[in-house]
């Protein structure tokens, strides 16, 4: 997202609360987010960090 959305956010939660299993949720800036939308691959970090390629 390259806005904050609290009702996605909170389906991320719940989720993880019945299953057991997070979604990362990612707030982009806008380039970022318009390379994200785009790219071939993808990848969250460990330390939360966002690899774009493509």
């Amino acid at each position: 997202m390259n806005k904050v959305d609290g009702i996605i956010s909170l389906g991320a939660v719940v989720y993880d609360e019945f299953y057991s299993r997070t979604i990362p949720v990612l707030v982009l800036n806008d380039d970022d987010f318009s390379c994200a939308l785009t790219a071939t691959y993808a990848a969250i970090l460990a330390k939360g960090q966002v690899v774009l390629h493509g």
